[in-house]
């Protein structure tokens, strides 16, 4: 699973280069608060991006992936990559930094990247809700199977009941609530240890971003996800990540 919380997430980082690999694994994601922005769907979820709301309006009404077959040349797409112009998916395509910048523009880059009528969940709903770098595998709700990629990522469905209370609309994409999202990876089986790491770091963002801890994990995982395996690992990885000093442990 990729880190989520490399590449100056709005609210999380305030460099403005492309930060070093050994950088973006690294960096933190301090409690944000006193943000507003207006998503479609929950006033419970505004976060506010750069920018008038008449930037932000015309950033969603643009398309935000393109060809890099369509550019001058390798030097010129490298030099918009480091300016961060440019973000590559892979060696064909790439999406414009502007919309990168909030969760609408995210949200709107999900929903040209991603098949149509899924819902976005786990670390693609991790990206859309903190940002950071895209993640390596586009994680949907749907009960269908893809076998081709998209933008040189798998595309990995879960055939999941979800309550219509814990799906938002940002950017034009459903996604999962972010407490909902914070479950989802947990529940994700993980093997190595860097990657729970990785996982943790991303779940205290949430948390810290969108003012929810344990109570609203264990109240989802009470209802729509107890039976799903790796229940007692989630349960583990929420705990830690809500016991650190930057997270928010609640009375259960």
């Amino acid at each position: 699973m990729t880190m989520l919380t490399g590449n100056a997430p709005p609210g999380c980082t305030q460099a403005h280069r492309r930060p070093e690999v050994s950088e973006r694994r690294h960096q933190s994601c301090p409690a944000a608060s006193g943000h507003a922005d207006n998503f479609e769907g929950d006033a419970r979820y505004r976060v506010g991006g750069e920018g008038t709301s008449e930037r932000r309006r015309v950033i969603q009404r643009g398309h935000p992936i393109i060809r890099t077959c369509r550019l001058p040349g390798p030097m010129c797409i490298t030099r918009m990559t480091d300016y961060g112009v440019l973000h590559n998916f892979d060696d064909i395509s790439a999406y414009l930094g502007e919309h990168s910048d909030t969760p609408d523009g995210r949200g709107l880059i999900c929903r040209h990247a991603s098949p149509m009528n899924v819902i976005a969940c786990a670390s693609l709903a991790a990206w859309i809700w903190v940002g950071g770098d895209f993640p390596s595998t586009i994680d949907v709700v749907s009960d269908a199977h893809y076998r081709s990629p998209a933008h040189g990522r798998r595309i990995r469905p879960f055939n999941r009941q979800i309550d219509s209370q814990y799906i938002i609309t940002v950017g034009g994409m459903k996604v999962t609530s972010p407490a909902r999202t914070a479950c989802d990876l947990a529940l994700v089986q993980i093997d190595a240890s860097d990657e729970q790491l990785e996982v943790g770091g991303t779940i205290r963002c949430l948390m810290n971003r969108y003012s929810f801890g344990m109570a609203e994990c264990l109240a989802i995982f009470n209802t729509d996800s107890r039976h799903w395996p790796n229940i007692r690992q989630a349960r583990e990885l929420l705990t830690a990540a809500a016991s650190t000093p930057n997270g928010r442990q609640e009375p259960t």
